[in-house]
């Protein structure tokens, strides 16, 4: 369709599945930046770190893909994928311009990175962030549980669940429930998210010794079976 619509320009694409080898991405990259290719497209991997003076139009398709996964960064991540998208346009001395199409045009991530607002969105964040107990006003753990079994990965994060200590003052445990992403290379996904609130453990020293008295003897309290059991302080994700 780009090509019909566009059939007198020389179009190329950057992705994992076009760029297999480093050597193809840094010829198309100099090719687009010397002119010979006039419409790059690609995900991510295009949006950061790249300088290209003679770039007037950058267009961001789904800018909200992310928007809303159950992840507190979720925001953030979309965020900074549009401001720095958004940042490839018109960085010589031509004036350029961004095309956001977004089905959320009044979610607060997507007008603060349309409009380059980076205090007002940490601000708001911040705020949401204190509210609800996540970075950078606590400490983070995620036990992740795995297995090519549903019913047999449910009832070991039931059993898990049901066995914990109880939790000291300012830990907030959520879960055992299934991840937002199920199932991942025929494996069944369940995690438990720990919450330390930070003013009542500064170093985080509370919530490492809860998860150390709960799992460092997992395998003997625990019948794994096929299943697998993996502990993630300060995960990056949620999902």
């Amino acid at each position: 369709m780009i090509q019909e619509t566009f059939s007198d320009a020389r179009i190329s694409r950057i992705d994992l599945d076009s760029m297999q080898k480093s050597q193809q991405m840094t010829k198309t990259l100099k090719s687009f930046s010397e002119g010979k290719i006039q419409i790059l497209i690609g995900t991510q991997m295009i949006a950061k770190g790249l300088d290209f003076p003679n770039t007037t139009l950058v267009g961001i398709i789904n800018a909200d893909l992310g928007l809303h996964l159950p992840d507190f960064r979720a925001g953030e991540n979309v965020f900074q994928l549009i401001y720095q998208a958004a940042g490839r346009a018109g960085r010589g001395n031509k004036e350029g311009d961004v095309i956001i199409q977004t089905y959320s045009p009044d979610d607060l991530a997507i007008k603060c990175a349309a409009s380059l607002d980076f205090k007002k969105f940490y601000q708001t964040a911040l705020t949401e962030r204190k509210e609800l107990k996540y970075p950078p006003f606590s400490w983070l753990a995620k036990v992740e549980l795995t297995g090519p079994g549903f019913d047999s990965v449910l009832c070991l994060a039931e059993k898990i669940g049901q066995s914990l200590s109880k939790p000291y003052k300012g830990l907030d445990i959520l879960g055992p429930t299934p991840c937002y992403i199920g199932k991942i290379r025929r494996q069944f996904r369940f995690h438990i998210i720990f919450k330390s609130i930070k003013k009542l453990d500064p170093n985080g020293t509370k919530l490492h010794s809860y998860i150390n008295m709960n799992f460092y003897d997992y395998l003997k309290k625990y019948r794994m079976g096929n299943n697998k059991l993996s502990i993630h302080m300060d995960p990056l994700s949620l999902i």
